[in-house]
């Protein structure tokens, strides 16, 4: 009869191999603020070292999309990390607008690693409905 040695710990850490296999190309969550002034809405993201040119920002009714990808530094793939926390690779967000923007007069700026979305508000319209009977 053969004994095999039963070690917990292995199984787990196949366990966490596996989970982080198949997340990585999910991408990684922007950090974001959505605040209002008098007459736009405003959304920001944290965005450092971002190359503009790989960003997709588009408003659909009122929904703001935003998507790109963060350039992989090819000199670090020969460095051996303790720590790596800074997020590279694919990222996308899709943002619910708690009001109603006119999309074609959204401005984008980029400052200082944070990426600023300005997106002027609607005006909400008044309709009065006839009442018709029979």
């Amino acid at each position: 009869m053969n004994l095999m040695q039963y070690e917990p710990f292995s199984q787990l850490e196949k366990f966490f191999q596996a989970f982080e296999k198949g997340s990585k190309d999910l991408g990684w969550v922007l950090a974001s603020d959505v605040y209002e002034t008098d007459t736009h809405l405003v959304v920001r993201f944290a965005l450092p070292g971002i190359d503009t040119k790989k960003l997709n920002i588009t408003v659909e009714g009122d929904v703001l999309r935003i998507s790109g990808t963060t350039a992989l530094d090819k000199e670090d793939s020969n460095n051996n990390y303790y720590i790596r926390e800074i997020r590279q690779g694919n990222f996308q967000k899709a943002i619910q607008l708690p009001k109603k923007v006119k999309s074609e007069t959204a401005s984008a700026e980029y400052k200082h690693g944070i990426l600023t979305i300005s997106l002027e508000k609607d005006e909400a319209k008044k309709i009065n409905v006839k009442v018709t009977t029979d």
